[in-house]
């Protein structure tokens, strides 16, 4: 007598994910019809995808707080339990990313998750709420809304994210929901609002021309707005609300995106001219006043009104408001994984690279697909622009040697463009295909001369590599040498710093983390023994890239340099906090940099915490300034905490931030290092990652 399988009714040929009794002793596993165990995965495995079907099925033993699934054509949910809530109350995250369609109708009970996040996957929702009183975060991206689901206008959330839609009014927001976002949606306008309960709100990319009749809470612990690029026509606010805004102090210039600056900075940026309608603003009833008077180049002229137009409730204000306007044309920052999460941590201060803003000009040329490519989810040919705000004229171009690069020159029709991934002023980054091979394709934005042959440089160094830790170059695409394009390979779980930013530390142990570090210092070796030698001089977890199946790589070489013979550079490159104290200083600098950076991330690793971010100034109260921990760092007075690792790493962390070169190890002698940790790690706690 056979014995009875739960997930019976599944298609023969479909392949079911299960956490439960069915996987005997493994942490879950690939399951079919008939409750057979096709592939087992241990604790360490999070991911999930490439394939056309999926059934999610029971993973009640699933130890993770959160799963992601990601490149299914058909996912189905109909035998999915989540996990139950673990005695520490902690979340549980179900992550979906470029799923096609997923039919949230056949789920056979209430969604009990946490959070539930979806990315460049359309949803089918039923009349009736499919969400369980667990659900407390919703984060929607890409998933070709024209409205907000009826479901998710009556749902209590603590946080619902909305990006990348195609909303052109602004929808109902509960009165409990803290953290409202619809970046890079069609709003054109806001009027008649009363969002005094709102901590967060995030309008990026929004082509927003309108501001009128809408009322945040006044009492602003920390406020960012970003109006660059933004087409704003109207302006209109109360006396409260210019107050809270004229108070703030302008950002630096640099592209590092909204999100990395929460929970760092308050201020804001802008980089266009508002000149309202002077005798509109009398009309209503108020008065044109300048705002951030001495504190940018550009003028600011907003209307006041002389009372508060909508009311509210003075006692709903938030002590905490953070009020994000970020409505910067076109910035999108994805790093695989649910952008929530993204928002509530403290993320790293980025290079401008990493921190893509698109311009207006390229914004018009380039491949992001329209509305109604977006509803179809329809995937495009890569096609270059023909001409750029910061392009390069009189045919300069044709000074750019890309002569080392014609063995490597991709047919420009067998790569496609399916979504970008990142953009912004300096480049863009596109998921795609190069035959049925998925690929990461990143193009500079920047289009002088110098910025394509420094591209066109680092394309070249990293064509020579040939590393299983290295991100695999699949090759060049250009059509003119100044629409250059380098393709890499996808990796499909993002960068480490996202996953640190959502992973509590209890549930990655250094058993498992050890795999990560192992990879990173692979990596490193394959780099100080290349001939000639290679300095990363930009590694940090951002440059850290995961993959459910190819496991951990370097990536983002365009601050690396092949040394010359005396073994030694001097122009400092890097992001602060990674940075080594010789290459504060403007001095000399060798190999043992990336030694130094490699012990930053080693800290990392022992708080998921980005380095310094949490630094107050007694005097004032405030987090330190980049200026002042410099100055810390370069005095001595100012160092990487480990105390949250085990005794090795603490030691050999110290060891590597050392601040003389000459005291830190070699990548060689740290390889030794991890070697003999993993040797111990297994013989003392089993096998790694269980």
């Amino acid at each position: 007598m056979s014995s009875w399988c739960r997930y019976a009714d599944v298609p023969p040929t479909a392949p079911v994910l299960a956490a439960d009794s069915t996987c005997g002793s493994s942490r879950a596993c690939l399951t079919s019809s008939s409750c057979s165990v096709n592939r087992t995965y241990s604790e360490s495995i999070f991911g999930f995808g490439n394939t056309d079907v999926l059934y999610l099925g029971n993973l009640s033993r699933f130890s993770w707080d959160f799963v992601s699934i990601s490149q299914v054509a058909t996912l189905n949910l109909t035998f999915f339990t989540a996990p139950p809530i673990p005695k520490d109350g902690s979340a549980f995250t179900l992550f979906i990313k470029n799923a096609g369609a997923v039919d949230v109708r056949t789920l056979n009970q209430p969604l009990g998750v946490t959070n539930f996040s979806v990315s460049g996957t359309t949803l089918l929702f039923p009349s009736a709420s499919p969400w369980s009183d667990r659900v407390t975060d919703i984060q929607l991206v890409n998933a070709n809304l024209t409205a907000l689901p009826l479901s998710l206008q009556t749902k209590p959330l603590n946080s619902l994210v909305l990006d990348q839609n195609m909303l052109t009014t602004f929808p109902p927001v509960q009165a409990n929901t803290a953290t409202f976002s619809v970046a890079q949606n069609k709003l054109t306008a806001l009027a008649d609002l009363d969002l005094t309960r709102l901590k967060r709100l995030w309008l990026r990319g929004n082509p927003l021309q309108k501001v009128t009749n809408v009322t945040f809470s006044t009492r602003l612990a920390i406020l960012y707005v970003d109006i660059s690029d933004c087409p704003l026509e109207t302006f209109t606010v109360s006396p409260d609300t210019f107050d809270a805004l004229n108070n703030l102090l302008p950002l630096p210039t640099s592209s590092t995106p909204a999100y990395e600056l929460y929970g760092l900075n308050s201020g804001f940026r802008a980089n266009r001219n508002i000149q309202v309608d002077a005798a509109a603003c009398r009309q209503a009833g108020g008065n044109v006043q300048p705002l951030w008077t001495n504190k940018t180049q550009w003028t600011f002229n907003v209307c006041v009104l002389s009372a508060t137009p909508v009311s509210s409730d003075t006692n709903s204000s938030s002590s905490n408001l953070v009020l994000i306007l970020g409505v910067t044309a076109g910035v999108f920052v994805v790093a695989g994984l649910a952008f929530f999460y993204f928002m509530r941590k403290s993320a790293s201060a980025s290079t401008q690279d990493e921190a893509i803003q698109p311009s207006d000009a390229d914004e018009a040329a380039t491949t992001k697909p329209t509305a109604d490519d977006s509803a179809k989810n329809r995937p495009v040919k890569l096609l270059h622009p023909s001409s750029s705000s910061q392009e390069s004229t009189n045919d300069s171009f044709l000074a750019l040697d890309v002569a080392p690069l014609r063995l490597h020159k991709l047919e420009l029709t067998d790569l496609v463009a399916h979504h970008r991934l990142a953009a912004g002023a300096f480049g863009e980054v596109w998921y795609g295909l190069y035959g049925s091979e998925p690929v990461a394709i990143k193009r500079m934005k920047d289009r002088r001369v110098d910025t394509i042959q420094k591209f066109i440089d680092e394309i070249v160094l990293l064509s020579k590599m040939d590393c299983p830790y290295i991100v695999r170059f699949v090759g060049a695409s250009w059509r003119r040498p100044i629409e250059m394009e380098c393709v890499v390979e996808f990796m499909d779980q993002g960068d480490l710093r996202s996953f640190l930013a959502i992973t509590p530390i209890a549930k990655y142990t250094w058993a498992q983390k050890i795999a990560c570090v192992s990879s990173v210092v692979n990596g490193l070796v394959y780099l100080h023994t290349f001939s000639p030698p290679i300095l990363h001089r930009d590694l940090k977890s951002r440059n850290v890239l995961l993959d459910s199946i190819k496991g951990v790589k370097l990536t983002d070489f365009g601050a690396s340099r092949e040394m010359d013979g005396s073994g030694q550079l001097t122009h400092g490159v890097g992001t602060f906090q990674w940075m080594a104290p010789e290459v504060i200083f403007g001095t000399q600098y060798t190999l043992a940099a990336d030694i130094y950076s490699f012990g930053m991330l080693l800290s990392e690793l022992c708080s998921h915490e980005i380095p310094y971010a949490n630094l107050i100034d007694p005097a004032t109260g405030h987090y330190l300034t980049q200026q002042a921990i410099l100055l810390k760092i370069e005095a001595g007075e100012l160092g990487p905490s480990f105390h949250k690792g085990p005794a090795w790493v603490q030691d050999w962390g110290r060891r590597c931030t050392a601040h003389n070169p000459a005291d830190r190890p070699t990548s060689m002698q740290l390889q030794m290092v991890i070697h003999h940790a993993t040797q111990w790690l297994e013989a003392n706690a089993g096998v790694v990652g269980n």
